[in-house]
């Protein structure tokens, strides 16, 4: 995969031409772009812009830290072109957050384009390091409680991740 990040704010002139770095890359390595771009949406607009713009797929492009986000529609009108949105930070503290987003995503026909993680805060203000396992002793649980089937938990969790970072060029379609 290739890294990138973008601050809060108006994207600068070094993540504009760091971004175009990325999808340079990914149209060499097939590599999937993933971007941490956390509640900026402004941001991920202009992403969105420069990858139709170079005709780079949405779907070779992962929004990280999308759940700082408030107001989930544009998660799902990215998720509907066929981008990426990764669900990061799941915690114990935000197990009930996760299985509210994740049913909403269901609901939608959209859980095959969600990634989920730990990351984030794994070293909060120098104390003791945060668990990461969560998901597996705590997500997975609740989802199966509120209905989740295996073929859905194993949708997100073998399948999303496989295809997103599947090495192949993703190119618009003319």
């Amino acid at each position: 995969m290739v890294k990138l990040a973008f601050d809060d704010g108006d994207p600068s002139e070094i993540d504009i031409k760091l971004f175009k770095a990325g999808i340079f890359t990914h149209l060499h390595t097939g590599l999937t772009l993933v971007v941490h771009s956390g509640n900026n949406v402004k941001a991920v607009q202009l992403q969105m812009a420069l990858l139709k713009e170079y005709e780079v797929h949405a779907s070779a492009w992962v929004w990280v830290h999308a759940n700082k986000i408030n107001d989930e529609q544009p998660l799902i009108d990215l998720v509907s072109q066929g981008a990426w949105i990764s669900l990061d930070g799941v915690n114990t503290s935000n197990i009930q957050n996760y299985v509210e987003s994740i049913k909403l995503f269901k609901e939608k026909l959209l859980l095959h384009k969600i990634l989920l993680s730990h990351d984030g805060n794994g070293f909060p203000n120098g104390g003791e390091i945060r668990k990461l396992d969560a998901i597996m002793n705590n997500l997975i649980p609740a989802l199966l409680k509120d209905g989740f089937s295996k073929a859905e938990l194993d949708q997100i969790l073998i399948e999303n991740p496989k295809e997103a970072f599947q090495i192949k060029v993703r190119r618009i379609s003319p």
